[in-house]
């Protein structure tokens, strides 16, 4: 899936079904699609541990830190690999109570002022597509 989310309206493409759910999701949704949330009050709401030290995808080393909610959430844990040298995540491994697992890999960040219209849904661009307003 894709997802689009410009600060209210979130539009999610599913591939398979070729349609576009379009949604205003709440905070908890909001961290499903933008996992750094989860990381605003890390000293608040989660106990740190450190796992050890390992290598990024791109060959760079990295610490490994294991972070497990203080009051009972709907995760279970989150596993977050940060590079070395640039202090930056490069990976993140959710793992949830339900048995899902989501793991986000950042391959590039980029500094600038990206143009409004790439946080919107690109219509023109899907034109099969049907909609489904969810809001």
């Amino acid at each position: 899936m894709t997802t689009w989310f410009d600060g209210t309206t979130q539009w999610t493409y599913l591939i398979h079904s070729e349609e576009v759910n379009i949604n205003t999701p709440d905070n908890d949704e909001l961290r499903l699609i933008n996992p750094m949330m989860f990381l605003q009050d890390y000293k608040k709401d989660y106990n740190i541990s450190s796992i050890g030290e390992s290598t990024s995808a791109n060959a760079k080393a990295a610490y490994d830190i294991k972070l497990t909610p203080k009051k009972k959430d709907v995760i279970e844990n989150m596993a977050i690999q940060i590079e070395k040298n640039t202090s930056f995540p490069v990976k993140l491994v959710i793992s949830m109570r339900n048995q899902i697992r989501i793991t986000i890999m950042i391959n590039e960040l980029k500094a600038g002022n990206p143009a409004d219209e790439i946080f919107s849904f690109p219509h023109a661009s899907y034109p099969n597509v049907s909609l489904i307003d969810l809001r």
